[in-house]
């Protein structure tokens, strides 16, 4: 009876140590702790070569902001598209969520809205959401630009495209609303 006890509690304590002792995928792809830029965006890519931390991308492009508002600078603009660009070649994202996200944040021009919603009576039949989507990337932009790369001109740039975009979105909602009064 008693080796059976020192086997049980001997198989108990094996077992905890054992599990103890398995890297769990949790803490391997823990978001690094990194107090510079290119420093986080080395351990985050190294962190992404790892197949079990693929759905962590968005943690790692979340806490680059972050750290990148904390660190304003012109390269951060690189360090993001190093990031989405090892992103998509491990296939965390795909390449259009990959320029998709780059271009919301660091380009003047608005990719939110269809090119179809410009000009189209149909699918302007939705203004609200669409201001919404526009709305959501001017604060995506002026983080990116302003706040991330201290680049004032092209923010600028970016809020002239917005208020060009509503003027013409305005102008065909006015124009379809005409043609169905004639109707």
């Amino acid at each position: 009876m008693k080796l059976v006890n020192i086997l049980l509690i001997s198989m108990a304590l094996g077992s905890t140590v054992a599990c103890s002792s398995v890297p769990q995928s949790r803490s391997v792809c823990a978001i690094p702790d990194a107090r510079t830029v290119d420093t986080f965006v080395t351990a985050a890519k190294y962190n992404l070569d790892n197949s079990s931390c693929m759905t962590s991308f968005g943690d790692y492009f979340d806490r680059l902001i972050a750290l990148s508002r904390e660190n304003p600078g012109a390269n951060n603009k690189q360090a993001f598209a190093d990031l989405i660009r090892s992103g998509i070649t491990n296939g965390s994202i795909s390449k259009r969520d990959g320029m998709a996200r780059f271009n919301a944040y660091f380009e003047a021009e608005f990719y939110s809205l269809k090119t179809d919603v410009r000009s189209n009576c149909v699918a302007l039949s939705d203004r609200q959401n669409d201001m919404r989507a526009l709305d959501g990337e001017l604060l995506k932009k002026r983080i990116g630009l302003l706040e991330i790369i201290g680049d004032k001109e092209q923010f600028r740039k970016a809020q002239q495209f917005y208020q060009e975009l509503t003027v013409v979105m305005d102008a065909v909602r006015h124009s379809c609303d005409a043609a169905l009064a004639r109707r």
